[in-house]
């Protein structure tokens, strides 16, 4: 494999699985075209482009979407993410740093790290326990979907 099939295969996979960090160079909006927003509540909006400051700065920091699903599954991950935020803590150099992957099954398994930031999120626990219990109350299926986008 060259170099260039390499970079395209590299741009396909995050296309494909963050589609979020692709940044569009012009606006696809034309003045009166319907967008969503995720509001103060974590609920889905639609709004209509005007091309005014709030659109462009929405746009220029990746909260507008194209569709209501979208949306939706956008301000499900940012629960998510906010949950595990509450749970966890920052690595700690030396420390038990217990958090969760995903393995080659896409099942999350939990394992320990004492000095390897490897877990996606860097959302890391004092305990397996810990780890757990996020797991329970934030659903296995939620933190697949909505952290590793795996259904």
């Amino acid at each position: 494999m060259n170099k260039q099939e390499l970079i395209n295969m590299f741009t396909d996979f995050i296309e494909e699985r963050f589609p979020e960090l692709i940044e569009e160079s012009e606006p696809s909006f034309q003045n009166g075209d319907c967008y969503w927003v995720i509001d103060y509540f974590g609920d889905a909006i639609i709004m209509s482009w005007s091309g005014d400051v709030c659109d462009k700065k929405a746009l220029k920091n990746n909260a507008i979407f194209k569709t209501k699903e979208e949306a939706k599954f956008e301000a499900e991950r940012l629960k998510v993410l906010r949950e595990l935020e509450k749970m966890g803590r920052p690595f700690v150099e030396g420390g038990d740093n217990w958090g969760f992957f995903l393995n080659e099954k896409d099942d999350l398994a939990v394992n320990c790290l004492l000095n390897c930031r490897c877990v996606y999120g860097d959302y890391y626990f004092d305990t397996a326990e810990e780890v757990e219990k996020a797991i329970n109350k934030i659903g296995k299926d939620r933190i697949k979907k909505y952290l590793f986008r795996v259904e």
